[in-house]
């Protein structure tokens, strides 16, 4: 069977499956030191995760830590959990120890994903703003130098060094993303799935079979369309299919889409924006820049002013802050000023989703979250599940079944089916398919399974590794990798004790063997990383991964194995303590 994956030698892989979810969280049990009584505590850690069957790649590492975690003598406890919950855990409520989880921007993005995400100023937010509640003013100053800076590459690295040395997250593998597709239905896969799911527009019917059948693991995609959520899920990408922002970024390159020019002041303080003629939201509705202009003050202040602060689209929080005025100049035009930072910066505010407003105005209520205790007030929308979206993009929503499939109807009106534009030369004349269906809930070995059956045309979940194996033999079936959309990472909630000890930190990101998970847990589908911008050119070189050794918190061990000896030392030179029984004691705070 042919692929693009390299060597696919099954390896060891580490059980899946995790122990069952328990009752606590962030727990400590206090005793008296013998010795000196001095008042300590043993930290019972929690980490959790998606499940096996959702995310095998957060399970398996979470499998790896844990049992390091315990043969350094710290009580640590794996809680698989369903993906609703963890997000509104961890998003909304930082109710949480330890996670595993994958960030949630593209490999190649822009350094500038960086402020948002450990930015002091987002610490009490909710969403993907700083959930790790981290603080340091020496990050906070190199993340705003790096946005004024006209060369950026000094701020850039001192900014990495300063986040490997602080370890808020712990970077750990940037994955292949395997997808399965079939050949026998449709063609083009090749190109395609560089660029998912811009690349689906790229897929050409052999017959006339117009249907593209697709499979994920995620349910939430027939439960909640909602382009601006709070709560980031891994399948949001495909709703770029339906939303449209100024201009696209595939992973790989940025085209012009909605804007069919941009113009630069000479201080690349404003951008002037003319809009392509004629375009039209799902419903028929004429798009014009006063609905560009209302959705960057959506993004800005999902209340429009009527809460009594901003309460900001957390998803969007790092381009909402780089805006300024919006100047409607005609139905087509428009005047974007941005907040003092460099061209390169503002380019970010281009890419976000633009919206309908006269949809979109009603959703500006202040509510609360059920069962979620959040930090600050949210709105209509940012919790609305938006179940019968209306966008402008290539496809429309036609209809969605809760935990069973959505199906989306190509969009006739759609720009792209008259474009001449030789910059949009690989998608003009829009999807070849007239319906594209989207089958959910399944696990990682029924994806396989259906897709093998010819059931379904493609995965868009990324399989496990294993699965090139199991499909080796389905002449039909071809597997694909490219770039994951998101680095696997540990979070740590530093707001609490001890991980709000950066030496804490770093002696439990020193209990992952990033080396031994991708070649011996994940057969070599990726690499291991030191740093949140690994896959980009801003890598600072300090930080670039070297043989099997981490440049960053190097692993107290070998070939996945902890040296137990090497470990306590390194817990008791850091200032912590072993009990007669081995197990860690940390100073009461």
């Amino acid at each position: 069977m042919p692929h693009s994956s390299g060597s696919t030698t099954r390896r060891a892989l580490l059980a899946g499956g995790a122990a069952s979810v328990v009752g606590l969280s962030g727990c400590v049990r206090r005793v008296r030191n013998l010795r000196g009584g001095q008042e300590t505590e043993q930290p019972i850690l929690q980490i959790k995760m998606l499940p096996s069957d959702t995310d095998p790649f957060a399970s398996r590492i979470a499998s790896h830590l844990v049992a390091n975690l315990e043969t350094a003598g710290v009580d640590a406890r794996p809680v698989p959990t369903d993906p609703e919950t963890l997000y509104e855990e961890v998003l909304l409520g930082h109710e949480f120890d330890m996670y595993i989880g994958q960030l949630p921007f593209r490999p190649q993005s822009d350094p500038d994903v960086c402020y948002p995400l450990l930015h002091s100023r987002f610490e009490t937010e909710i969403g993907w703003q700083n959930p790790f509640g981290f603080t340091d003013p020496d990050c906070d100053a190199l993340f705003e130098r790096q946005r004024a800076d006209a060369d950026r590459t000094e701020p850039v690295t001192d900014m990495q060094n300063r986040i490997a040395d602080r370890q808020p997250l712990t970077p750990i593998y940037l994955p292949d993303a395997i997808i399965g597709v079939r050949d026998d239905r449709f063609s083009g896969w090749e190109a395609a799935v560089d660029e998912l799911p811009y690349g689906l527009l790229r897929v050409d019917p052999r017959e006339d079979d117009e249907t593209l059948r697709l499979i994920s693991t995620d349910e939430r995609l027939t439960t909640n369309l909602n382009p601006i959520s709070a709560i980031h899920r891994q399948t949001l990408s495909l709703l770029a299919l339906l939303y449209e922002p100024l201009v696209v970024d595939t992973g790989e390159r940025r085209l012009p889409w909605l804007a069919d020019e941009t113009e630069w002041d000479d201080e690349a303080s404003a951008i002037s924006v003319s809009l392509r003629p004629e375009l039209r939201w799902h419903d028929g509705e004429p798009l014009t820049a006063e609905d560009v202009a209302f959705s960057y003050e959506l993004l800005q202040d999902t209340a429009l002013g009527t809460a009594a602060h901003p309460i900001a689209a957390p998803q969007f929080r790092g381009s909402s802050t780089l805006i300024g005025d919006v100047t409607v100049e005609s139905d087509r035009r428009l005047r974007i000023d941005c907040a003092e930072t460099t061209q390169a910066v503002a380019e970010g505010v281009l890419t976000v989703p633009i919206l309908p407003a006269h949809i979109w105005d009603a959703y500006t209520d202040t509510v609360s979250v059920a069962g979620i205790e959040v930090d600050a007030e949210t709105t209509e929308a940012l919790i609305t599940d938006n179940a019968e979206p209306v966008g402008s993009g290539p496809f429309a929503f036609s209809e969605a079944t809760a935990g069973d499939e959505l199906v989306l109807s190509r969009f006739d009106d759609h720009f792209l089916r008259s474009t001449d534009d030789d910059r949009l030369a690989d998608f003009q004349g829009g999807p070849a398919v007239s319906t594209l269906v989207v089958d959910v809930g399944f696990s990682h070995g029924a994806a396989v399974e259906i897709i093998a059956s010819g059931e379904a045309d493609a995965t868009i979940t990324p399989l496990a590794p294993e699965s090139v194996d199991q499909l080796a033999d389905e002449t039909a079936v071809t597997t694909h990798t490219h770039r994951s959309y998101g680095i696997y990472h540990l979070g740590f909630n530093t707001r609490n004790s001890p991980l709000s000890n950066p030496n804490f930190r770093r002696l439990v990101a020193r209990l992952v063997d990033k080396a031994y998970l991708v070649e011996e847990v994940f057969e070599g589908f990726g690499e291991p990383v030191a740093s949140p911008l690994a896959a980009t050119d801003w890598l600072a070189d300090e930080l670039q991964w070297r043989e099997t050794k981490d440049p960053a918190v190097p692993f107290l061990g070998s070939n996945g194995e902890v040296d137990v000896e090497a470990a306590r030392e390194a817990f008791i030179e850091a200032g912590f303590r072993y009990d007669e029984e081995g197990e860690l004691r940390v100073p009461e705070i």
